[in-house]
């Protein structure tokens, strides 16, 4: 006897509209709802308590995805975005939540992560925030072709890129060189080939520092025109490079791009890490402070980068800078050597990744300032939880989800969790700094 099979529902097209209830948002900021058939899918730009009418995709892998037509039933968390390209923007993927309704978003988020990793949410601090206009650095893509220059940000999960005349998270200097490049690079940039690449660009204490990412090696007459570029835009520095792997060229060093750290001046190599803005990073330095002032004796800061936390805490106590990029180990080195604190800030360049800074080392230490990159630090996190004398760990991180997974291994070892800081310096952005103090 034939098994009878069980009769499947009808499978939607690969692409159809639906009427949907949004019962949740997610922390890429998508409205969450269930299809007819159970299955859930994803919404940008869609809110908790919204009805909506959606073009959903469904794809071969992974969720749903839906595209916001209509809002039939809107929010009253909803407002209108500030920028005029923020739906489509890959940049920003919040503008739309009002301020309650955004810093509720934001602090889920992270509390989600923390859960998820099991650990005590009631340690969170409410959120500091940076406001608009204040990043210092940024990356646009751009496209040159038929005519026609495209400068701006890739839109949400794609590579197209989105024209961006303007930006309002940028500060007023970097506004300048988007405007400026907007202007010039079709004069610079000429010929039948469509052009594509990066513009990574960072305001520095002494200007502007930009670096072209190209798809091609530059001729004579480019490079000279990237020097007339960097004199009509009043650029610190430009440098070129082929490729998102390749050497950086300095084209036109006009002044030396450098920034302040405490009393020290840090020359920036190029291409080096800065925070997103200079009001986050003095939020950062803040909560630092506060998680090392009831400690004294010598301090460790791994993963130190320019020493943008070395060189304020150096004021008044040792510290060891330990970072795994030699130029910006060499550039901190240099500047500490010239400075007041060169008697008590000293540096070494090391992948702690490779070759982290083992447990009878860091127990030498009052203190241990660890600030890794997004993937967080587990090698170095296995040392640090096999300490006995070491009492005080200050972890900064930009990523909820590599943070809680690396605490949690660290509270399992007897850590305890005092205190976190949630700082809002990427604004509209699935991202949130956090800076936590661990005692034991």
């Amino acid at each position: 006897m034939a098994r009878r099979t069980r009769r499947q529902p009808p499978r939607p097209a690969p692409s159809d509209r639906f009427t949907l209830e949004i019962r949740d948002i997610g922390v890429m900021g998508d409205g969450i709802a269930a299809l007819p058939d159970g299955r859930t899918t994803f919404i940008d730009g869609a809110l908790p308590g919204e009805i909506v009418e959606a073009e959903v995709t469904f794809l071969e892998q992974g969720p749903p995805r839906g595209r916001l037509v209509n809002i039939v039933r809107a929010s009253p968390s909803r407002r209108e975005p500030p920028c005029p390209i923020a739906r489509l923007c890959g940049g920003c993927m919040a503008q739309h939540l009002d301020d309650r309704a955004y810093i509720d978003w934001k602090t889920r988020a992270v509390s989600t992560a923390f859960e998820a990793a099991g650990l005590d949410t009631t340690c969170l601090e409410p959120m500091q925030r940076t406001g608009e206009r204040t990043r210092r650095r940024a990356v646009w893509q751009f496209r040159l072709g038929e005519g026609r220059l495209l400068l701006g940000y890739s839109v949400r999960r794609g590579n197209r890129i989105i024209d961006a005349t303007s930006c309002l998270l940028l500060e007023p200097a970097l506004q300048n060189v988007m405007d400026g490049l907007r202007r010039e690079l079709p004069t610079l940039l000429t010929g039948p080939v469509v052009r594509r690449g990066r513009i990574l660009v960072t305001a520095s204490d002494s200007g502007p520092d930009v670096l072209l990412e190209l798809d091609h090696e530059p001729d004579l007459e480019l490079l000279q025109g990237f020097s007339g570029l960097a004199e009509r835009l009043d650029l610190a520095r430009l440098s070129w490079r082929n490729g998102a792997r390749g050497e950086a060229t300095p084209a036109a060093a006009r002044r030396q791009p450098t920034v302040k750290f405490g009393e020290i001046n840090i020359a920036i190599p190029t291409g080096a890490f800065l925070q997103a803005s200079s009001a986050g990073e003095a939020l950062i330095r803040q909560a630092v402070a506060e998680a090392l002032a009831d400690t004294d004796g010598p301090v460790l800061d791994l993963y130190a980068g320019l020493g943008s936390l070395s060189c304020p805490v150096a004021s008044n106590r040792p510290v060891h800078a330990v970072e795994g990029m030699e130029r910006m180990a060499t550039s901190l080195a240099s500047a500490a050597r010239r400075s007041a604190v060169a008697s008590r800030l000293t540096t070494e360049t090391r992948d702690l990744d490779r070759r982290p800074v083992i447990t009878s080392d860091l127990d030498r230490y009052s203190a241990v300032i660890l600030d890794p990159p997004r993937a967080g630090a587990r090698h170095q996190v296995s040392e640090l939880a096999g300490c006995e004398k070491l009492t005080r760990l200050v972890y900064v991180s930009c990523s909820a989800d590599s943070f809680a997974r690396d605490t949690a291994l660290l509270v399992k070892a007897g850590w305890r969790l005092t205190w976190v800081q949630p700082i809002d310096q990427f604004l509209y952005s699935d991202q949130t700094e956090l800076v936590a103090r661990l005692d034991r």
